[in-house]
């Protein structure tokens, strides 16, 4: 694990009990939030949630985020600014869904995730 990432790992814990933080073969570090429970409209009730933290973190915000392939809307239909995405050996739905303002030194990892699961509120 990147061990700078380690405190925030903890705190991401504190929340999201299954939260992991891995560094893929090509470099990108993936946090994974683990099964987090959504409102109904989504066809699953608890998706697997997670994020890529770029490069130049916590300076540059993490951007986008990927949920279980087989996720969609309840009716079937593909969620809004969304498509299908490989990433670290496994197929994900990447939600092309971004932030409008990141603080270094206020946000983090944990506000990031957040507002994951903010967005995940608006079934559309």
């Amino acid at each position: 694990m990147t061990t700078h990432l380690e405190p925030e790992l903890c705190r991401l814990k504190e929340h999201y009990p299954e939260a992991t933080v891995s560094t893929l073969s090509d470099g990108v570090v993936l946090v994974t939030l683990g099964q987090v429970t959504v409102p109904h409209g989504w066809s699953l009730s608890a998706p697997t949630l997670a994020f890529v933290v770029p490069a130049g973190y916590p300076a540059a915000q993490p951007d986008c985020f990927y949920v279980d392939e087989v996720l969609t809307l309840a009716g079937g239909q593909v969620p809004q600014n969304s498509g299908r995405q490989p990433l670290g050996g496994r197929d994900w739905t990447w939600f092309s869904w971004h932030l409008q303002s990141w603080r270094p030194g206020r946000d983090n990892l944990f506000t990031y995730a957040r507002f994951v699961e903010l967005r995940m509120s608006d079934v559309r």
